[in-house]
């Protein structure tokens, strides 16, 4: 296999993954996958990964047959799907997501591209609750508006509508999203701005799955999280000094007090460091040692549970509503089986009906009466 270069912390395991999956294509079995991972580990990751998860990483793969990835399609079509990812994450990371929904968009949107990295696909079906989940955001109500206003502005297109069957032993189906270039308006922009997105930036921003510590140390800095925007500079972050001005460009935000304010936040919780005015970097500590100390942990946890809980109510009212259905169609079905069939005789019925004459006649005999009654 052709040399890897060099694979940052942060892109190990799924850099490790995808070479996996490229292997098991070829045939290979589970100890020539595992012999040539270990070697790539010790060769390119900094620092490697524990022999242990590297293991885990070639069992997980060798559960699918050779020529045969989770999502079905085949090697090129799966590679083809990344690559178009891949470059929809560049022009959004260059994008500046400006605005009040701008941090929700740009959050909600690299949930899509993550999803889409991992499945090799551009048509990803994903629900509110799992994009709200992935993106770090707390009300489905918001996931909802960035949805729609990415779809107003040509990153998005709804392929389909989420639906509820109403059969009650059938799943819940989420919504379908197409992710498409953004118009050239918004390509010229960026490709008008002097800025290099790295390889390793790219792939830590679209192909890692965040931890739910990560996630929930970044969260809106209402819930007690350090902000959407200290996650995309600590994202961009390195060992080595980088300038304000520099993260600015790297980071994709338009104003540099939100840059200044997010390398606070970062230095408050000991993730950033800065020397003299050379720059900032990154410290020793992990994201993971450090979101415990701060009020937002355990939101993603607590989330999780609430739409466990408001799906377990959700499938409640389905069972119900199809059970009062049933028995109201069991009821019609009883009346009609009941009813009394109205035999209608084959020949007409000629002059007026017997009941009807009689009833005719009384009437003309009440009237008579009354008559005399009067004096007439």
């Amino acid at each position: 296999m052709a040399e890897v270069g060099w694979i940052a912390e942060g892109t190990r395991n799924c850099t490790l993954t995808s070479i996996a999956g490229r292997l098991r294509w070829r045939g290979l079995q589970r100890h020539a996958i595992e012999a040539e991972l270990e070697r790539i580990n010790l060769a390119s990751c900094r620092p490697p990964l524990p022999a242990n998860e590297v293991r885990a990483i070639a069992k997980s793969v060798c559960r699918y047959p050779a020529g045969q990835n989770t999502e079905g399609l085949s090697a090129e079509a799966h590679d083809d799907g990344r690559q178009k990812v891949l470059r929809l994450g560049e022009i959004a990371l260059i994008h500046r997501w400006a605005g009040p929904g701008g941090a929700s968009e740009r959050a909600v949107l690299f949930a899509l591209l993550r999803i889409g990295y991992q499945t090799g696909r551009v048509q990803i079906r994903a629900s509110e609750r799992r994009l709200a989940l992935a993106a770090g955001i707390s009300q489905r109500n918001t996931v909802r508006r960035a949805l729609g206003r990415l779809i107003s502005t040509g990153w998005l297109a709804l392929a389909r509508k989420a639906k509820v069957p109403n059969e009650a032993h059938l799943p819940l189906r989420g919504a379908t999203y197409r992710l498409l270039l953004p118009p050239a308006a918004i390509r010229q922009t960026c490709a008008n701005r002097t800025r290099v997105v790295g390889p390793e930036v790219l792939l830590g921003q679209v192909c890692r799955i965040r931890a739910e510590g990560e996630i929930d140390a970044f969260r809106h800095g209402s819930t007690g999280g350090l902000g959407e925007s200290a996650g995309r500079v600590y994202a961009v972050l390195g060992a080595g000094p980088t300038r304000v001005v520099d993260l600015q460009r790297l980071a994709g935000i338009a104003s540099r007090r939100t840059v200044e304010r997010a390398l606070d936040r970062l230095l408050s919780a000991g993730l950033a460091d800065q020397r003299g005015r050379s720059g900032w970097f990154k410290t020793g500590i992990t994201v993971e040692a450090v979101a415990p100390r701060l009020r937002s942990y355990g939101k993603s946890a607590d989330q999780r549970e609430q739409y466990a809980r408001e799906r377990e109510a959700f499938e409640r009212l389905r069972l119900l509503k199809a059970h009062y259905k049933a028995a109201a169609l069991a009821q019609r079905r009883a009346r009609e089986a009941s009813r009394p069939v109205l035999v209608r005789s084959a020949a007409p019925v000629c002059g007026p009906r017997p009941h009807y004459e009689a009833q005719r006649k009384a009437l003309l005999r009440e009237q008579a009466v009354r008559l005399i009654a009067a004096g007439y």
